[in-house]
């Protein structure tokens, strides 16, 4: 493997979502350390507006919590299923499923655009929850994903606990996009 694979697949590593936890207590029983509920700002939106989501991550430890985010690369990292069932399609180069994707960047980008793109810079910034304390964050979901064609869509999202090893879901919600008038 060259060195610029290995640069780029180590710093994809780092940009994840969920790339850190450091906890000073183990979890116990494998019981998820977070909890995450989602809601949108409005159940029904005409194509074309903004579909504003907001996610509450909840420590539910008995110990503080702590997790990196991209500083410099933000995503959505929320799952947009059409009525169909299949995936949104991506609006944002780089970007999958509403996550920075730099495997897909390097396949579609020569070396020379991937340097001058900046997607190759990055930063983690560190959110640290006391037990009970929440961290809320909001998304213009539709500025990472195709939503104008009217429908319901389904939307969820998932946090992988790195204490616990499990996968935390939020429940499905559903956001009904309108003909523009």
């Amino acid at each position: 493997m060259t060195l610029p694979k290995i640069l780029i697949i180590g710093l994809g590593f780092a940009c994840a979502r969920d790339a850190v936890s450091q906890a000073t207590n183990p979890v116990q029983e494998n019981q998820p350390s977070i909890s995450i509920s989602l809601r949108a700002e409005h159940d029904t939106v005409k194509a074309g507006a903004p579909i504003v989501l907001k996610e509450t991550l909840t420590n539910q430890s008995v110990h503080e919590f702590t997790y990196g985010k991209d500083r410099y690369h933000p995503g959505c990292p929320f799952d947009v299923f059409d009525e169909s069932g299949k995936f949104a399609a991506d609006k944002r180069l780089g970007y999958r499923h509403g996550r920075l994707d730099i495997l897909q960047l390097a396949r579609t980008l020569s070396p020379e655009e991937l340097a001058k793109s900046g997607f190759l810079t990055g930063s983690l910034v560190w959110i640290s929850l006391k037990p009970g304390e929440a961290w809320v964050e909001t998304c213009d979901v539709s500025g990472f994903y195709d939503m104008t064609k009217p429908g319901v869509y389904k939307i969820s999202s998932e946090f992988h606990d790195p204490e616990s090893g499990t996968a935390v879901k939020s429940k499905v919600i559903e956001v009904t996009v309108t003909k523009p008038e």
